[in-house]
């Protein structure tokens, strides 16, 4: 079950990660676009996002690491709720970054930072759990299975969803200044009036612009229209930035199963311990009984070999006694 759930979460982990690496840059340049007084450069934006997840990783990754070996001393099950709590702490962290990408980008720039960090808790701590439990003989195998899936299910596929998404919101997003106003004349069926009669004629098909200007004003109806640009830097950033939300309840899923996961990885812990214990007893018993057979079998050659050499001795001293007779 800890393997399961470990990799389970690891794949959300992946699935943000990936997003993030490839839809990052190209949010907050969007972001830059729509902003009215943009504080930073658009063409910088893809290196200094980059030099901040760089950054982040090499700070977020041995942390993680160093708080999972210090509290594994006194809570065993440390290591999964490190990854989980990371995971919840980074998301308000990114939610804040998402929306902050169209008003300020620096400002956004400082909330990604942290919020990359306590998503990078979880990169080292997750392999010394399925390292510590699975038996040797099959901790690569675990390893190999778990990039696999991990990747697979998780940022091999996050950019693509990430975009269909943002394509299906599209069509709702309303740009600034993007709607016509338009007035129609609704003719009521009346036939005690003149005016009426003219009502009549219209809806049956007559002269339409009479009717219009014959109707009183309480008969008119004004219908908004929108006109959406699929195109508009507005629509793109919107679309991008209602799909990003996706990361923060990837995030959220994420911490769910690594909290799961630590209400069996002791038991499993232990259990792989005892595993590994009960091969090493194999093991030394057998070599005990191997040095053994071999110390056994030494001693009895040594015997015949000694046995061996007495008889021709005596033979050697029978023939000399002999030659002097």
């Amino acid at each position: 079950k800890s393997y399961v759930l470990c990799t389970l979460a690891f794949t959300c982990v992946t699935f943000v990660a990936g997003a993030l690496a490839f839809w990052g840059p190209l949010f907050t340049q969007m972001g830059v676009k729509v902003q009215p007084n943009p504080n930073v450069n658009v063409d910088n934006v893809a290196f200094v996002f980059g030099a901040i997840a760089m950054t982040a990783g090499l700070i977020g990754v041995p942390l993680g690491s160093i708080l999972g070996q210090k509290l594994r001393i006194k809570i065993p099950y440390a290591d999964p709720v490190v990854c989980g709590i990371g995971l919840l702490f980074s998301v308000p962290f990114l939610l804040g970054a998402i929306i902050l990408a169209g008003l300020d980008s620096i400002a956004s720039y400082v909330v990604v930072f942290f919020g990359q960090i306590f998503l990078n808790l979880n990169w080292a701590v997750v392999t010394d759990i399925v390292l510590y439990i699975t038996i040797p003989t099959r901790r690569s195998s675990a390893e190999a299975f778990q990039i696999l899936f991990a990747h697979a299910l998780g940022d091999a596929g996050s950019p693509y969803l990430i975009g269909v998404v943002a394509d299906a919101f599209k069509p709702y997003i309303v740009p600034p200044n993007m709607t016509t106003t338009t007035t129609t004349a609704v003719y009521p069926f009346i036939t005690t009036t003149p005016t009426s009669v003219l009502f009549n004629t219209s809806v049956l098909g007559f002269d339409n612009l009479t009717a219009t200007l014959a109707a009183p004003e309480d008969h008119f109806i004004t219908t908004t229209t929108v006109l959406p640009d699929p195109d508009n830097d507005y629509v793109e950033f919107k679309s991008k930035q209602y799909a990003m939300f996706l990361c923060c309840i990837v995030n959220v899923l994420g911490a769910v199963f690594f909290f799961w996961n630590a209400c069996y990885i002791t038991k499993d812990k232990e259990q792989c311990d005892m595993v590994i214990a009960g091969s090493l007893e194999r093991e030394e018993r057998e070599a005990g009984r191997t040095t053994r057979t071999n110390s056994s079998s030494s001693s009895s050659s040594g015997v015949s070999v000694s046995s061996h050499m007495s008889e021709e001795e005596s033979e050697e001293a029978q023939q000399a006694q002999n030659l002097l007779v």
